[in-house]
């Protein structure tokens, strides 16, 4: 019902704008980083949000295709 939708997302509200703050506070950070950065420093990011895998740069076209 409407009621309940609308009492998840009173409940869901928190979490999301915490997670909302904690991300464009990062965001900030990560462009601040980059617009400071000097010659004796490397920037690296990284997205874990999917299933991340490292794999060998130079694997041969067999090892890619048959995971």
């Amino acid at each position: 019902s409407v009621s309940k939708c609308i009492k998840q997302l009173k409940l869901k509200t928190p979490q999301y704008l915490s997670h909302v703050y904690i991300q464009r506070k990062q965001a900030c950070y990560s462009e601040y980083i980059k617009d400071n950065v000097d010659d004796q420093t490397v920037v690296c990011q990284v997205d874990y949000a999917q299933n991340f895998g490292l794999d060998n740069q130079d694997q041969i076209q067999s090892a890619y295709w048959f995971k």
